[in-house]
């Protein structure tokens, strides 16, 4: 179904959303899928800006897209290249496919062009700036990457308050210091979500940290799956490969009281990243990571022997196409951990290890759900038949919201 019949769904149930909602433990799975897409829609749905708000605000603000309600709204594209981008408006990621160069002269003119804030330098002045000389660097969403900085170093947690505060106010010294040290950073093509330090992820703000994998948008329709899929009450043991963040596991766990999640990733950095999410989440006590691979040697394979299975293996795993590498901007290539994005030729290596591992780590009858490539369901199904010994069948392909084939349920049946 796509965004449109979703939307018309939305509009014949809005009335009735109430009783829906109360309903949801009598729905199918699908049925459930489509309730998890219409809150999505509700909250995505920007509210209608009054006359007067809209008079009051600067003209750089009155043709932002500004969706949601959390810190950081989601704000859409279809102009991404980056298979691993997911189409989000204020990605740093939106680039052209062509390498672009980074010349040390470029280094050494980042802070050169700061001499042009007077003392007296006003909010909305501090903006059109940072946004001109964004554009003169061809810096991604320029305008929107200026909003964020600015409004960051003054407190404002949403888009939406900025555009509602002074624009006329004068910034402090201090302050002026601060929006020239971000703007530096993301002249060097450095990630929004590395130089503010945090991002939401559905109803969570985590921290972030280079060089660990910044969560895109689409996966927060990974957690909507097994939360449409599931019971809230259900005593689940999950297993994530690949837990970066802490994104997916955290979301998790915020979403199924009486689950406990097992999270490994081979980068120490994301191991202690998502400990630390952990910790200021409060889910600590529900949540054990191990800095670790799906080897044949992996702990996690031994301790199985001992009578420890898992409920669901949930995963985002690496899974790019090694030629396509090249294709990635300078703030992934540069900032993110290139582990946490090829997955080897066919950008299967982890997908496999999964599939290979899970009959030592599945219940019986227990899901595999996986974030991939576009490209990977067909991929994946015919590498199944080929491998039965396995006893891992495919069973369903789910889409994202541009309506491409992103995510698939593997089951362990033996």
């Amino acid at each position: 179904m796509n965004r449109s019949r979703y939307l018309a769904s939305a509009l014949s149930l809005r009335c009735n959303s109430r009783h829906f909602a109360s309903s949801r433990g009598k729905m199918d799975f699908r049925e459930k899928m489509l309730w998890s897409k219409l809150k999505s829609t509700f909250r995505d749905s920007p509210p209608a800006p009054s006359p007067a708000s809209s008079a009051a605000a600067p003209k750089h603000f009155l043709n932002l897209n500004i969706i949601g309600t959390t810190r950081y709204p989601k704000l859409y594209s279809t102009s991404c290249s980056s298979l691993r981008c997911s189409h989000q408006r204020l990605c740093p990621y939106l680039v052209p496919r062509r390498p672009q160069q980074f010349h040390q002269d470029q280094r050494r003119t980042c802070h050169s062009w700061t001499s042009s804030f007077s003392e007296r330098e006003t909010v909305s002045g501090a903006v059109t700036k940072l946004m001109e000389k964004f554009e003169k660097e061809d810096i991604p969403e320029s305008d929107v990457s200026a909003e964020y900085i600015v409004a960051h170093v003054l407190g404002v947690r949403q888009l939406s308050e900025f555009a509602r505060i002074d624009q006329s106010r004068i910034l402090s010294t201090e302050e002026r210091s601060r929006v020239m040290e971000l703007a530096s950073q993301k002249l060097a093509r450095v990630p929004m979500q590395y130089i503010l330090g945090e991002w939401d992820f559905r109803d969570l703000t985590l921290k972030m940290k280079a060089p660990v994998f910044i969560p895109r948008p689409e996966t927060e329709m990974l957690v909507d799956l097994l939360v449409s899929y599931y019971e809230e009450d259900d005593e689940l043991d999950i297993l994530e490969v690949g837990c970066g963040s802490g994104a997916i596991g955290l979301s998790l766990l915020h979403e199924f009281q009486k689950a406990h999640v097992t999270a490994l990733d081979a980068s120490r950095d994301a191991v202690m990243l998502t400990q630390e999410n952990a910790s200021r989440l409060g889910v600590s006590n529900r949540l054990s990571v191990h800095h670790t691979t799906l080897t044949d040697e992996s702990p996690l394979r031994i301790h199985s022997k001992y009578g420890t299975r898992y409920d669901v293996i949930v995963s985002n795993p690496p899974y790019l196409f090694t030629r396509d590498m090249d294709d990635l901007g300078p703030e992934i290539l540069r900032n993110e951990d290139p582990m946490a994005l090829d997955a080897g030729a066919e950008g299967m290596d982890v997908i496999k290890a999964i599939v290979k591992h899970a009959r030592f780590l599945l219940k019986p009858r227990g899901f595999i759900w996986l974030e991939t490539d576009t490209r990977h369901h067909q991929m994946i199904q015919e590498w199944l038949v080929e491998h039965p010994a396995f006893s891992v069948q495919f069973n369903d392909s789910f889409l994202d919201f541009t309506d491409r084939t992103r995510f698939c349920q593997l089951q362990y049946a033996p």
